[in-house]
């Protein structure tokens, strides 16, 4: 899982960016894609990290309102790019963020999203990723029905890697 994040975060995203601003995280973010997200201020364009900080326990709705107002306090710039990495399902504690609502609110904001879905496969039903419309949704299969195989979706393309 840590390794098709770290695709999506270390070379995807960033190759076509003249010049990315910010990168957005969540202080529940796994800790290996939170240390990669926070690498990424050593390599150009150098972006700040933004971390939106969660208390729980929350409800889906407070989340989504914390996300969108930390993500409109801070100044976009024209012409530059903005990522948030968004776990699916938070592992420590166990809940079930309301990814697709945050995915929504990174559209209407510009905003590259970067799910990290590694948990779920086997925990979450109806998953409907032509609908939700992420940017980068990441999963590994695993966890739940033994096929270890990573997943990277973008809308238009699936990729499998090893």
């Amino acid at each position: 899982m840590t390794l098709s994040s770290a695709v999506c975060l270390c070379l995807t995203p960033w190759a076509d960016a003249q010049c990315v601003e910010c990168t957005f995280t969540v202080n529940t973010t796994y800790n290996s894609i939170h240390k990669t997200v926070y690498s990424l201020q050593d390599k150009f364009p150098h972006p700040l990290v933004s971390e939106v900080q969660l208390s729980f326990p929350l409800k889906p709705k407070q989340i989504t309102d914390l996300f969108r107002n930390h993500v409109k306090a801070l100044t976009k710039h024209k012409g530059k790019k903005r990522v948030a990495v968004i776990d699916s399902i938070v592992s420590n504690p166990g809940v079930l963020m309301p990814w697709k609502e945050l995915v929504k609110i990174c559209k209407e904001e510009g905003i590259w999203s970067v799910i990290d879905a590694a948990h779920s496969i086997g925990q979450e039903q109806n998953i409907d990723l032509t609908e939700a419309a992420p940017d980068f949704w990441t999963s590994v299969r695993f966890h739940f029905v033994f096929y270890f195989k990573i997943l990277v979706f973008r809308p238009d393309d699936l990729h499998v890697l090893l």
